[in-house]
């Protein structure tokens, strides 16, 4: 009977103890501020924004961020805060809390998927970039990416209701992304495009019909330009449905 006794009092007093040490920790939790901020762009990310303006960025929503406490940050609202910001995806914000014999620091950590462009709109006064939902992104001198450019006369609009589609039937074909690099377009617009492979202009119209504009002009290079060479004509006009027009040069 006294072993039992005596076996119960351990383990109440090893329970009070561990509240003791549970209760210590949670004051020093409480009182915990962050030390540290970590910026990572994850691999395979663009980089229109680099660590340092997302930083700032972070920043200008957390003031003195090494004075704030640790409990009064609301994560999610931080990751809101960064996903409204058009260049960026995806943002993942972490606190990591380490400490030996209840000595405590934290930081926080943020991981950022930046938005992945498709296409690049340069006009008389815009220049901006498009993700395949139609967000725009602001072009900027540190961060260039190689894909189709289209400039003239267009509206962010026209380029997301209208010409989406075809931008990304061309990115989604092997032949044409490595072949059209460049649309222009008119104020009407109708579209003009320099191919990489031959010397020709081929005027293309509107977007409508491009699959079958596409599917004629692809029949021509393969039937047509094969046989009678790749500089007989200056001029490839797709604009007449059923036909296509060429002017020699």
């Amino acid at each position: 009977m006294l072993k039992k006794i005596v076996k119960i009092s351990s383990l109440i007093a090893l329970l009070a103890i561990l509240l003791a040490v549970y209760a210590l920790a949670s004051e020093k939790m409480s009182s915990l501020k962050y030390s540290s901020l970590n910026v990572n762009i994850v691999d395979g990310s663009p980089r229109f924004i680099d660590e340092e303006g997302l930083r700032k960025i972070l920043l200008d929503s957390i003031p003195n961020l090494t004075e704030q406490y640790v409990d009064s940050i609301n994560l999610n609202d931080l990751e809101r805060y960064m996903e409204s910001v058009t260049a960026i995806k995806n943002a993942e914000v972490y606190k990591t809390v380490m400490g030996e014999n209840l000595m405590f620091g934290a930081s926080l950590r943020i991981d950022v998927m930046q938005r992945e462009p498709i296409v690049r709109i340069i006009g008389n006064s815009s220049n901006y970039y498009m993700d395949d939902e139609g967000i725009c992104i602001d072009a900027n001198r540190s961060y260039s990416a190689k894909v189709l450019l289209i400039s003239g006369n267009t509206t962010e609009d026209m380029v997301r209701n209208k010409l989406m589609p075809m931008i990304k039937y061309i990115n989604g074909n092997k032949f044409w992304s490595s072949q059209i690099k460049h649309i222009e377009v008119d104020s009407d617009g109708s579209m003009r495009m320099v191919p990489l492979l031959g010397n020709q202009i081929i005027e293309f119209g509107d977007s409508s019909r491009y699959k079958e504009k596409f599917r004629n002009l692809k029949a021509l290079y393969e039937q047509g330009f094969n046989k009678l060479g790749w500089n007989k004509y200056k001029i490839i006009d797709l604009r007449y449905k059923g036909q296509i027009v060429c002017v020699k040069n």
